[in-house]
């Protein structure tokens, strides 16, 4: 990976000094003509404005203060505040354009900081008649869903704080070469070429370690051989992606598909031994994966459709190599519509999976690692939102949450947004997770918290 690590810093210092020099440089020409005016809202870097005399800059400051109560003794709850920082650069002229977007947050703090924490986006833009070329590191959102989806397979998750933050913050840009071309009249074609695996990242340790994760740990810290997973930084690890996209009357339909990998590993439990004493070698690796996927979305009176779903073909085909993912259907349906009480409006999806050829997994036993010991396999989220606006979408309240069927748990997230003209927010919010121990969203029970966010944007 050093060349990744070398762009990383390449481009962390680049822009940092186009940000640095003095603006009057871009009046004698060093920048040249056609820097743009701005970025899109949802820091894609999907379109720029009007040319100008310099590059434009642009981003946030916030500050997070998060408190996590103890109920029984409140003055040993937990503090933490951080701040942090994003910072958008772009340009444009005829023949193209570039965008970066930095982010310096409280990962500056991990002393195992990977570079490309800091790097939401970074991008140059081709432009070639109606096709356009695109190098960098990418972060591309497939999918009509609304932050959930099954047919968004090209970039990897950030599970550091899966507390906080949207969607688009936590995938990871990753390095991608990605074509377009329209079709059609409405339509397009993008191709998209990843040469190397960029997997999720999964804490090791803190309040936000996966169980699964620490339970590997504890049994390598017993004498357990941990094995893997491998880095995948070589050309024949390289994933591609095409999606189709198209308009139809009042229906918005796409197609994906997707060679490359599961971004979190299987587990070889084959040389494991348990009993009497653990030892013996648990083996990580990282699944091949086909991809075919749908999506859609429509308007249906008041009510804003969306669906997409998916079939994971990996090369467990017969469902009993208790070492490789089996495969599995994936969906989701939702909805949002606008109440005529106030300024309300509902959102709500279903997110679901059901895994393939269980009969062999349950033959497999323990041994498999999807192996279920109630013979549940499939998973089912509700995830949904009200928001309300007031005074002139001056105060902006809402009420999220998700809910997985099978298991249980459950996370409610209450929020209060107050703005003080255009670029001040105070966000005062609270995250309560609930459920079993051993379920996705129940073990972090104890990582309740109340959050006060300030921010300016400029």
């Amino acid at each position: 990976m050093k060349i990744y690590k070398f762009v990383c810093v390449a481009t962390v210092l680049l822009t940092l000094v186009a940000v640095i020099l003095p603006a009057e440089t871009g009046d004698d020409g060093e920048f040249g003509e056609g820097f743009g005016a701005g970025f899109s809202d949802n820091s894609e870097f999907d379109s720029f404005g009007a040319a100008s005399s310099g590059p434009e800059i642009s981003g946030s400051l916030e500050f997070v203060n998060r408190i996590f109560p103890d109920v029984d003794d409140p003055a040993a709850s937990e503090f933490d505040a951080w701040p942090e920082l994003k910072l958008r650069l772009g340009a444009e002229n005829d023949h193209g354009s570039f965008a970066v977007e930095l982010a310096f947050d409280n990962a500056l703090m991990d002393p195992a900081l990977d570079l490309n924490q800091l790097i939401r986006e970074a991008s140059v833009r081709m432009f070639a008649g109606p096709v356009t070329m695109e190098f960098g590191l990418l972060r591309r959102v497939w999918g009509k869903g609304d932050e959930l989806h099954v047919v968004d397979v090209l970039n990897a998750t950030d599970y550091s704080d899966p507390g906080s933050g949207g969607y688009l913050d936590s995938r990871i840009a990753i390095p991608m070469a990605v074509l377009e071309a329209p079709f059609r009249q409405q339509g397009l074609l993008e191709v998209a070429y990843v040469p190397v695996l960029v997997a999720d990242r999964i804490p090791a340790d803190g309040r936000w370690a996966p169980a699964e994760y620490t339970d590997l740990l504890t049994l390598a810290a017993a004498g357990v051989i941990l094995a893997g997973p491998p880095a995948r930084t070589t050309l024949d690890s390289a994933q591609v992606g095409v999606r189709l996209t198209d308009t139809f009357g009042p229906l918005d339909l796409g197609l994906v598909y997707y060679y490359g990998y599961l971004k979190q590993p299987s587990v070889d439990r084959t040389a494991f031994i348990p009993m009497p004493v653990p030892s013996g070698t648990i083996t990580l690796d990282y699944d091949r994966v086909h991809v075919a996927g749908a999506e859609a979305a429509a308007v249906a009176g008041p009510l804003n459709l969306r669906g997409e779903a998916a079939w994971y073909a990996t090369a467990d085909t017969e469902g009993d190599n208790p070492a490789v993912s089996n495969p599995s259907v994936r969906y989701l349906a939702g909805f949002d519509i606008d109440i005529p009480i106030s300024n309300l409006n509902l959102n709500a999806q279903v997110l679901g999976s059901v895994l393939l050829l269980t009969e062999q997994i349950g033959d497999n036993g323990p041994i498999d690692f999807e192996h279920d010991d109630d013979g549940v396999y499939t998973s089912h989220l509700i995830a949904g939102s009200l928001r309300d606006t007031y005074a002139g979408e001056r105060f902006t309240a809402e009420l999220g949450g998700a809910w997985y069927v099978e298991t249980g748990d459950f996370v409610v997230r209450p929020a209060l947004t107050i703005g003080f003209g255009d670029v001040l927010t105070m966000r005062i919010g609270g995250t309560l997770f609930e459920g079993d121990a051993n379920t996705f969203l129940g073990q972090y029970d104890e990582n309740d918290f109340l959050e006060i966010e300030l921010a300016y944007d400029y």
